[in-house]
């Protein structure tokens, strides 16, 4: 059978479309309405535009996650989870202190987990934006976020109410607990803002 270059032109065009084509007809509750974390019931299309690996450790969902939205290890390398978990006494401003064998199982997760031992892509690029010689604490001092998120100004989260800080990732990225942080699925609360609107 001969194919023809113009149709064959057109499936190649289409092709990397057809994710965000079918996203919005899912019909997983899992993923499109509930913040826990369940990807074993995501499908395979669904898997294919997680962006990280979600935060799927029960007691570091437990533990981190009962004070904060629960950071997927993937936004951080390896050394910056050590010194975080080396000082939870002095935790952002507040105590954090874990049991010892507490402490060392959720360190242990974060690590096997970490940017720099991810296969995800954006755990990668995060990775590849920060100097060996960091040890960043905070997601936001990255160059790969401060890259993602320089055309939102800084009222429009750190002023609102509704939202806080950049730090509060699911407040504006609907389904981050899932580890899916496209920015097709972006809305700022209060504002009714998309991220494709501000570009």
């Amino acid at each position: 059978m001969k194919l023809n270059p113009e149709k064959l032109l057109w499936l190649l065009v289409l092709l990397p479309a057809i994710p965000f084509i079918v996203h919005p007809f899912l019909q997983s509750s899992t993923f499109r309405e509930t913040a826990a974390v369940e990807t074993e019931n995501l499908g395979w299309l669904q898997q294919t535009q997680l962006d990280f690996a979600p935060a799927a450790n029960p007691r570091y969902q437990e533990e981190c996650g009962s004070c904060h939205f629960a950071f997927q290890p993937g936004l951080l390398p390896e050394r910056s989870w050590q010194k975080i978990m080396s000082d939870l006494e002095n935790h952002f401003g507040d105590s954090a202190e874990l049991g010892a064998e507490l402490q060392q199982t959720i360190l242990e997760y974060l690590v096997a987990h970490s940017a720099d031992k991810s296969d995800y892509l954006r755990s990668q690029h995060l990775n590849a934006s920060i100097e060996s010689a960091d040890s960043p604490i905070r997601i936001t001092d990255t160059l790969y976020f401060k890259r993602k998120h320089h055309g939102i100004p800084d009222q429009l989260v750190k002023a609102n109410l509704a939202t806080g800080s950049f730090s509060n990732c699911n407040n504006c990225h609907r389904h981050a607990a899932q580890g899916y942080y496209n920015e097709q699925d972006v809305l700022i609360p209060s504002t009714n803002l998309t991220a494709s609107t501000m570009q």
